[in-house]
């Protein structure tokens, strides 16, 4: 009996785990920026996840490819072009604001996707949700501006606000083929077609923000740090959270998943200012907590709602 009992800790230990190694992706990649431009980026973090993933899960992907009709590669192709823009749009707005800053805005895709649902399938969005908007909005507002009246426009925040939106669209489209492909082929497909899109954008963009290189000269100069950061991000930041978040989520039901994956932000902000020196003011604090407490709100009246209809959620959650 024991042992079952302890089956839900082990869970939940395991997610918040994975919670802590996706928040800190966002400090890496910042960190990658300064060597690396976005689209080079995304191009050598993806081959070279997608590269690990299927020697992880060969036998299931190829099984997958053998059974791939027409309307699920549409689908397949779609996400990942979703994850294009989104991962893009995220990478390139960490080159102008905190990591932080990006962990919380990017977590808003959870508050988007009732939105986008009311616009496709005419849902209604209930009154919680219009107050999770509402508090979004002034937990952006503290986190760019603070206390004080904006003094400039803060190209980053709409940035990462574009890539919140393209993950509501992603989280959408993952349900949708979650029915058709099993989820370690689902990932290898999002990975391998991200890093398609993003090769022939190479031929005209520079590889690093200090000019133009070639790809040897950038590895030469590469620092051991820099391919740490870059290691951590395909294997911290992907696999390991990805394999945790597979076992974790067996014994755990969904709205105590979705809430234990509302840590990512905080960890992204704990992570950034224990070991990248990103200084703590308490606008971040009080901004932050303003907008997990939206994302609590959305999380915790859409499963009260599933739950008077019978109804079960899973809360698909993406490997960056």
């Amino acid at each position: 009996m024991s042992h079952y009992k302890s089956k839900p800790i082990f869970s939940i230990s395991l997610l918040v785990i994975a919670t802590m190694f996706w928040g800190s992706t966002f400090a890496f990649t910042k960190e990658l920026t300064t060597v690396l431009n976005p689209l080079p980026l995304i191009f050598i973090r993806f081959t070279l996840t997608g590269i690990l993933m299927f020697f992880l899960f060969f036998s299931t992907i190829l099984k997958t490819i053998k059974q791939l009709n027409r309307s699920t590669f549409f689908w397949l192709l779609l996400l990942g072009m979703i994850n294009f823009g989104a991962i893009l749009f995220q990478t390139a707005g960490l080159t102008e604001i905190s990591a932080s800053n990006s962990g919380f805005i990017t977590s808003l895709s959870i508050l988007f996707i009732p939105i986008i649902e009311f616009f496709i399938r005419k849902k209604k969005i209930f009154r919680s949700i219009r107050i999770a908007i509402v508090l979004s909005l002034a937990g952006i507002y503290l986190l760019s501006y603070g206390f004080h009246l904006p003094q400039g426009f803060i190209r980053g925040d709409l940035m990462t606000l574009c890539s919140a939106l393209c993950y509501a669209f992603y989280i959408i489209v993952v349900d949708i083929l979650s029915k058709k492909v099993r989820s370690p082929s689902l990932m290898f497909f999002v990975f391998f077609i991200t890093s398609i899109i993003s090769l022939p954008f190479l031929c005209f963009v520079p590889l690093s923000p200090a000019g133009k290189v070639s790809f040897m000269q950038l590895w030469q100069s590469f620092t051991f740090w820099d391919f740490f950061n870059l290691f951590f991000l395909v294997i911290g930041g992907t696999v390991i959270p990805y394999l945790l978040m597979g076992v974790g989520q067996r014994y755990l039901d969904a709205q105590r998943s979705a809430i234990i994956y509302l840590l990512e932000p905080v960890f992204a902000l704990v992570i950034a200012v224990l070991f990248f020196g990103e200084i703590l003011y308490s606008y971040k604090i009080i901004g932050g907590g303003i907008i997990l407490l939206a994302q609590f709100l959305v999380i915790y009246e859409s499963n009260q709602i599933l739950k008077e209809s019978g109804i079960s959620i899973d809360y698909e959650k993406e490997l960056y």
